[in-house]
């Protein structure tokens, strides 16, 4: 009896020091809870592929998040690249709440606006706020050709205007809210301009470039068809005299048809901006004879950092009326503004807005030309070099294929 009592009491106590284990901080659940974290299998033995698993995830985890922020710095370059308007507005509101020129850019800059934090840098670095603006105009386009490469000397020829402004109202003392919110009224002006000029086009570009691939779907349907084109177009005689022949008027309609386009698109700038600086200059009380020093100036400097797209900014802001020059336009309104004694600050912003309206009409034109003109190209270069390329080697191949009968 005394065993069996012994025996049932060592058994309870077994039993409880296990209950107590289990119910104890860092039990076996925890345990298996961290070893899982740890990529190993419950009770501490490393699981297989435990460590590899984790790995891979934190490589995957690496590549999205380097993914991600270049997909988020594309899109914050992209947006600043088409909203420079909208970042002058806020700025001009910034200044009319009172905050100085480097703390509204600095404020523009945390809310996320990368030009503004290249700009707030340059001040940082000892630079006037003007020449820091202009610092964004001359930057390097990187590329020559193309929609991006027009979107970069668009962007370059608006800033390059937002520093004008800002020198000549900063020099003469101007309201630089009030200068500001008129310059972002022109260049949302000018935006729109290229916005629907840029519409009107898309449909005779896309065409004429579909079409120029037509010679080639020739080629590759009587291919299809079991012509042996490849022979005939490189056999020395009429077959490479065809292939030479379609290969450069391809080439010729290409070009062509680019500088059609070219043509057609309105040049970099902002229509109207000589008046408008004008109406700066006159606000800060200076007189006509400075005000034109102080406009010739701003716009030259512009021209000396680059001289391609100060011409480009130049005839786009020489909106014609009556074959007039934007000068000629300013001095015929400040004359206006002599006889009939009233001030000049109003007709020339109403000068300006007209000169906007009136590159924005041409603009249209323009495009609706263009679908015009891109059918010479097509007629020809286009159609005959598919003559030569799908046409004329199926013939010889089809000759050289069948037998004559002797005569």
């Amino acid at each position: 009896m005394d065993v069996n009592r012994a025996r049932r009491g060592r058994r309870h106590g077994r039993s409880r020091t296990s209950s107590e284990r289990s119910s104890a901080p860092g039990s076996s659940e925890d345990r298996a809870a961290g070893d899982e974290e740890r990529g190993a299998a419950p009770g501490g033995r490393p699981r297989r592929g435990g460590r590899i698993r984790s790995a891979r995830r934190n490589r995957t985890g690496g590549g999205e998040g380097r993914r991600n922020d270049g997909a988020d710095g594309r899109s914050r370059e992209a947006g600043t690249a088409r909203d420079v308007p909208g970042s002058v507005l806020r700025l001009s509101a910034l200044l009319e709440a009172g905050a100085v020129p480097h703390a509204a850019w600095r404020h523009l800059a945390e809310s996320g606006d990368a030009a503004a934090q290249r700009i707030a840098d340059r001040t940082d670095r000892g630079a006037a706020v003007a020449e820091a603006i202009g610092g964004e105009a001359v930057a390097p386009v990187r590329r020559r050709w193309g929609r991006r490469a027009a979107a970069e000397r668009d962007r370059a020829a608006a800033w390059r205007d937002i520093a004008a402004a800002w020198e000549i109202a900063a020099t003469v003392g101007a309201p630089l809210a009030e200068s500001l919110r008129g310059m972002s009224r022109a260049l949302r002006d000018a935006q729109e301009t290229l916005d629907d000029v840029r519409v009107a086009m898309a449909e005779p570009t896309q065409t004429a470039r579909l079409m120029s691939v037509l010679p080639f779907v020739g080629v590759i349907i009587a291919l299809a068809l079991g012509f042996d084109m490849i022979g005939v177009l490189t056999t020395p005689g009429a077959g490479l005299a065809c292939l030479v022949a379609g290969l450069a008027m391809i080439a010729g309609g290409r070009l062509w048809t680019s500088g059609l386009i070219r043509a057609a698109r309105p040049t970099p700038g902002t229509p109207g901006l000589h008046a408008e600086l004008t109406a700066i200059a006159l606000g800060g009380g200076v007189s006509l004879d400075r005000a034109r020093a102080l406009v010739a100036g701003a716009t030259g400097a512009g021209a000396h950092a680059s001289s391609a797209h100060s011409e480009a900014s130049a005839d786009a802001g020489s909106a014609t009326h009556g074959g007039a020059s934007a000068d000629d336009e300013v001095e015929r309104v400040l004359d206006l503004s002599r006889r009939a004694g009233i001030p000049a600050i109003d007709l020339l912003r109403a000068t300006a807005e007209q000169q906007r309206s009136t590159a924005r009409t041409d603009g249209r034109v323009r495009a609706a030309r263009l679908g015009t003109r891109l059918l010479l190209p097509l007629g020809a270069c286009t159609l005959p070099a598919f003559l030569c390329l799908g046409v004329v080697p199926m013939l010889l191949a089809v000759l050289q294929t069948t037998s004559l009968p002797d005569l």
